[in-house]
């Protein structure tokens, strides 16, 4: 498991999220997520990246209207995780609904918000959303997004250590293509409004200059 990883924290924040459902079921699932986070191939993706996400859902609580959605979104979004696939969100997703089916969750509002956030994030825009899945609550959409790409916005030092951790998730690339992807997705990241809520948009700065030092140092990849 990643050194920095608090599993003390983890387990306590999903003990306090899933109180009310079947302790059996909720403990095997933990085991689980764990499990999963803890692959080898997560280098970024893995559970100190869950770790600091939960951390910002507690600092914003009370701007969010359903907390309990975010979480369960922070925990399910990237539990499957395969770099060599485009179908990570589809299926960490239907991971999703198999636990929802198997610990008896009823609430629909709150499964299909947890859905939008899950899938919504393969490109963290509203319009990225499937259409079927309705829910009215963007506000909480919106704050997941911010919380899931607060890494663009960190100390240089941190940022490039995540950029070195992306590489090596993708270290089956060879730096010709990863080169031309990355670039890619990093354009495309300048060209767009990266943070919606209130509390992030004044990173919105930072980020960017993050980006653009990437994007330098790839067109300087040999």
């Amino acid at each position: 498991m990643p050194l920095n990883a608090d599993i003390t924290f983890l387990e306590t924040k999903w003990k306090n999220l899933t109180a009310d459902l079947n302790p059996e079921i909720t403990k095997k699932w933990f085991s689980f997520i764990l499990t999963q986070y803890s692959q080898k191939h997560r280098f970024y993706h893995n559970l100190e990246h869950v770790q600091a996400l939960l951390k910002y859902s507690e600092q914003y609580k009370t701007k969010l209207e359903n907390i309990y959605a975010v979480q369960y979104a922070i925990w399910f979004h990237d539990v499957i995780y395969d770099p060599k696939s485009k179908e990570n969100e589809i299926k960490s997703n239907e991971l999703w609904l198999n636990f929802v089916q198997e610990a008896e969750i009823t609430d629909k509002n709150l499964v299909n918000l947890v859905q939008a956030m899950i899938l919504g994030s393969t490109k963290h825009t509203l319009e990225s959303i499937p259409e079927e899945i309705l829910t009215k609550n963007d506000k909480d959409i919106l704050y997941f997004f911010d919380f899931d790409l607060s890494v663009l916005s960190a100390e240089p030092e941190i940022y490039q250590k995540y950029a070195e951790s992306i590489r090596k998730e993708y270290i089956h690339v060879p730096d010709i293509l990863y080169k031309e992807g990355r670039t890619k997705v990093l354009e495309t990241f300048l060209l767009r409004k990266i943070y919606s809520s209130a509390p992030f948009q004044s990173l919105e700065k930072q980020a960017k200059e993050n980006m653009k030092q990437e994007l330098m140092k790839l067109k300087n990849m040999q």
